[in-house]
């Protein structure tokens, strides 16, 4: 009969630590799809020369992947900037509902 609680309590474990692990590998792959995202419309933006169909182009495709693209665009008579902040959702535990907000920064040169 000890042998029966002593399994049961393994399997418990593994099952939770399948979850635990199956959670973190959900997490980075938000992270680096979102990441990859921010890359890319950087690019964009710098390969377009800053051109304003193509920065609401890039936020109209974040919208569609439910993340919220902000661009500012910084001038001066050297340089032009345009600030690309991306915020996006990161769930923690899926059973739980928690989530919280990450941002990620960059500029376009």
């Amino acid at each position: 009969m000890k042998q029966i609680y002593e399994n049961m309590v393994v399997i418990i474990l593994v099952f939770i630590s399948i979850f635990v692990h199956a959670t973190m590998i959900i997490a980075n792959l938000q992270i680096t799809s979102a990441r990859n995202f921010h890359a890319n419309a950087i690019e964009e933006i710098q390969a377009s020369g800053f051109d304003e169909n193509v920065i609401n182009q890039e936020i109209a495709l974040a919208k569609q992947s439910g993340w919220e693209l902000k661009c500012d665009q910084y001038t001066s008579d050297e340089y032009s900037d345009v600030r690309v902040e991306l915020d996006y959702d990161l769930t923690g535990l899926p059973v739980v509902g928690s989530s919280m907000k990450k941002t990620i920064v960059g500029y376009a040169r």
